[in-house]
């Protein structure tokens, strides 16, 4: 009787994927807030408006388009529940950002920056290579993160126009996976960039953050503007790698041609971060890294929905054709291995 409760109230509550993410960034984020004692911060107008003029309002367009081609009641709610989530989870994302040099005041810069003086011939094929595309430095400004963020909105809007619901899902869930994993990443290794070692020739927005978040650290996070939710620096690992690769890895599956112009942004996103000074080597390495975990786990969580049960049945059905599966997979199983023992000994008798 209790198992039969157990899977009723299951089938009755549905999570959505990022719904789950959302709610274990949230419980990870209230736990290391009552056992650190770490606070909240609140963002202020501007970090408010970044957050939905850069990702937000991607995401928005993208459901929308889908929404007007489907009258599937359903599929529009989710598209909301979505939105929210994917909100949380980008404050939560700034939100372990801030507390990353809170928890670890341990600095790695200066071992970074040895890692990369051993491998100086190899920066410098890396930025002969990004000399190529000095003609697009010169006519956009800040070209390393609007590039960026044109590839986030081409390839939520291409999905809408393909119709591909599942494609969607998959890469928003992808996409904030990189902003949950790599934003708890934050407090492992801390580092401000590369750029700190020739402050001289930093760029106003790096002397911005790095000035912010020196104050910040040697305050134990008292000194704060919510004007500055968005400016703490965390060179460990690029989450601008992981993003763009995640991008490409979807536009690469469900899109050749969009893949193939994505190629030459790519190059210049992971060129630039090293040539600009925002990042290490290693901090790009451990961004790829980061992006076929996150994909890896994706494909996993879409795989298993594709053995969910039908919304239509009622409870009590629901419960029948769930165990009538697992007798199904049982029986299955069972069936290979016997399979599998009779090729055996099949294939011994013929030795």
């Amino acid at each position: 009787m209790k198992t039969k409760n157990i899977l009723s109230c299951y089938f009755r509550i549905k999570l959505l994927p990022l719904e789950i993410l959302s709610l274990s960034a949230t419980t990870i984020a209230l736990t290391l807030h009552f056992l650190l004692k770490l606070k909240f911060y609140s963002p202020g107008f501007q970090p408010t408006i970044f957050s939905i003029k850069h990702y937000l309002i991607g995401v928005a367009i993208s459901y929308t388009i889908l929404i007007t081609r489907t009258t599937n009641e359903k599929g529009k709610t989710n598209a909301l529940r979505n939105i929210l989530s994917l909100t949380l989870i980008i404050y939560l994302h700034f939100q372990f950002k801030l507390w990353s040099s809170i928890i670890n005041k341990n600095n790695f810069d200066q071992f970074y920056q040895s890692l990369d003086n051993s491998i100086t011939p190899l920066l410098t094929i890396i930025s002969f290579i990004n000399l190529g595309f000095s003609p697009i430095k010169s006519a956009i400004e800040n070209p390393y993160h609007h590039l960026f963020v044109s590839l986030f909105f081409i390839s939520f809007i291409v999905q809408s126009i393909k119709n591909h619901q599942k494609g969607i899902d998959e890469l928003l869930l992808s996409f904030s996976l990189v902003l949950v994993l790599g934003g708890l990443s934050y407090s492992l290794t801390p580092a401000f960039g590369p750029f700190v070692f020739d402050v001289q020739n930093a760029n106003l927005a790096q002397i911005s953050m790095l000035t912010f978040s020196l104050d910040f650290l040697a305050s134990n996070g008292q000194h704060y503007i919510n004007n500055n939710f968005i400016m703490p620096l965390a060179a460990m690992p690029s989450l601008h790698t992981a993003h763009t690769l995640t991008l490409y890895h979807y536009a690469r599956r469900d899109s050749r041609i969009l893949s193939y112009l994505y190629i030459p942004v790519v190059i210049f996103i992971l060129t630039e971060a090293i040539t600009s000074k925002w990042h290490y080597s290693l901090d790009i390495i451990v961004g790829i890294i980061l992006a076929k975990i996150c994909i890896a786990i994706t494909n996993n969580v879409y795989s298993a929905k594709n053995l969910t049960i039908p919304n239509h049945l009622s409870a009590k059905q629901r419960q029948g054709s769930f165990l009538a599966r697992i007798a199904r997979y049982n029986s299955w199983l069972l069936g290979s291995q016997v399979i599998k023992s009779s090729k055996d000994r099949s294939g011994v008798s013929h030795r």
